[in-house]
């Protein structure tokens, strides 16, 4: 009988508690933020680290770039933060970045357009300074990582 009744309630706690909940901004008629300001750049190695005085009625930064043809990045800063940090460039030439202020009903602001120059990407000094030494059954793999980045070396050997 306590096996009937506690399935009974379990059902009904399932039924009860299965409704769709539509998300959306929280202010739909708010205004555009006004754009960021006081931008400055510090290129490092692959990317840049980008600071900027944010307007009052914001929620979030978001700066978009493209790395290369047709591969288009994106990155947020809170509202707490006064910074953002891009990645991912394979080169050192210059790169178009645009900064949007966007307040809390997702409305964005006009874009700061800033140029970033990154500096040699983390992979390619990397690989500049990879050695490889032949030992019992593989391969000892030296280099260098001065940008202490993320890297990952694959070995692939045709068997």
């Amino acid at each position: 009988m306590f096996k009937y009744l506690l399935s009974v309630c379990l059902m009904i706690l399932i039924i009860s508690g299965c409704k769709e909940i539509a998300t959306e901004p929280l202010d739909k008629g708010d205004a555009a933020p006004g754009p960021v300001k006081n931008v400055q750049v510090k290129s490092i190695p692959g990317g840049a680290v980008i600071t900027y005085t944010r307007p009052e009625n914001m929620l979030y930064v978001k700066a978009t770039y493209s790395i290369r043809e047709g591969v288009e990045k994106e990155v947020k800063a809170s509202y707490y933060k006064d910074n953002l940090t891009i990645e991912g460039f394979p080169d050192t030439k210059d790169h178009q970045v645009k900064l949007y202020a966007v307040s809390r009903g997702e409305t964005i602001s006009e874009p700061v357009v800033i140029k970033v120059t990154p500096l040699t990407p983390p992979v390619q000094s990397v690989f500049k300074s990879l050695q490889l030494e032949e030992v019992y059954g593989g391969v000892r793999l030296w280099f260098t990582n001065e940008a202490q980045a993320d890297v990952v070396i694959n070995l692939l050997v045709l068997d």
